[in-house]
């Protein structure tokens, strides 16, 4: 309940978050364009259902853009419960051939991405200063436990204009 007492005009914002179900979770772009490809390392394929092998190794490839110069951008990009993130940070991670980037030498390196955070169930990036235009980023997983894990979207924001935000679809994800 708001409530005022006294002389004065009240001024209020009031926030109201809620859960939605991941497979109700559709794209939306707010500011942000949020795509993400999952590919299958060893043969270069892309994943185009909903089914992801036990034992198996993927990349999951994330394609964020905007269309103006953004501050404080944060990014999360969560994988099944089933599966565990490999961190290239470890020794005993191997690497897999990348495809091959276009190195662009007017690129200023005050832009771009400002830290990377690996959680169990996701991956947090964060850019102080994000340029118009895409950033991409990706990282390796393995599907581990068998079973049906619902998933829910990437979602890039603002940090501090939570209005400004993107994200893919929700998925559910079937692991055989």
């Amino acid at each position: 309940v708001m409530k005022k007492d006294g002389t004065g005009t009240l001024f209020y914002t009031i926030s109201m978050k809620y859960a939605v179900p991941p497979e109700k979770q559709f794209a939306r772009d707010e500011g942000f364009s949020v795509f993400v490809d999952y590919i299958d390392p060893s043969t270069g394929k892309f994943i185009s259902g909903d089914k992801l092998q036990a034992g198996k190794t993927y990349k999951a490839k994330v394609t964020v853009s905007s269309t103006r110069d953004r501050t404080f951008v944060a990014m999360r990009v969560p994988i099944p419960a089933g599966a565990e993130i490999m961190n290239a940070a470890f020794v005993t991670t191997g690497t897999k051939a990348e495809f091959a980037e276009e190195e662009n030498d007017d690129y200023d390196y005050r832009w771009g991405l400002s830290s990377q955070t690996i959680y169990d169930s996701e991956v947090q990036y964060f850019w102080n200063l994000f340029p118009a235009g895409r950033q991409q980023v990706d990282f390796l997983f393995r599907a581990v436990r068998k079973g049906e894990y619902q998933t829910p979207a990437t979602q890039a924001e603002c940090m501090y204009e939570s209005e400004i935000f993107g994200r893919n679809n929700g998925k559910v994800w079937i692991i055989e």
